[in-house]
């Protein structure tokens, strides 16, 4: 698990979103922030460095970064890929004090690249769609995600 794990990047993956999507729906974690709280706060307590959370199905693309140096030692990245299919909702392109980036695109997928030959390792994240047209990406390292010594 997530205590005994040496790799530089560690992914949590889901396939809801890591906030609430501000609608009626309870399929996103801002449903269950008190849990998702509980993680980051363990995630700290814990020391556990290079945690990057993805997530989806909202039919938007977005980039967050958190500012969870506090609780978790260091900023939280969401990337949220979405959708792989043509229908976009552009309504639930919210706006959120961590977002980054975010495009309303359809068709869009993620493709994550690790470079542990290099000192810090590097983290990139490059939002795609079905034709290889780079949507938006970014592109982080080991030190970023890590707790400051």
């Amino acid at each position: 698990g997530l205590l005994a794990s040496d790799a530089s990047f560690k992914i949590l993956a889901c396939g809801m979103i890591w906030d609430d999507k501000k609608n009626s729906e309870s399929d996103d974690w801002g449903t269950y922030m008190h849990e998702r709280q509980a993680i980051q706060s363990w995630l700290g307590k814990n020391q556990i460095e290079g945690v990057v959370l993805i997530g989806g199905d909202i039919h938007v693309s977005r980039l967050l970064k958190y500012k969870t140096k506090d609780q978790v030692g260091y900023p939280l990245y969401q990337f949220i890929s979405s959708p792989m299919h043509g229908s976009v909702i552009p309504s639930l392109n919210v706006p959120h004090p961590a977002l980054v980036k975010s495009a309303e695109e359809p068709f869009v997928f993620l493709k994550l690249s690790v470079d542990s030959t290099v000192t810090p390792a590097t983290l990139k994240g490059v939002w795609m769609n079905r034709n290889g047209k780079t949507i938006f990406g970014v592109q982080t390292d080991r030190d970023e995600l890590s707790r400051q010594k």
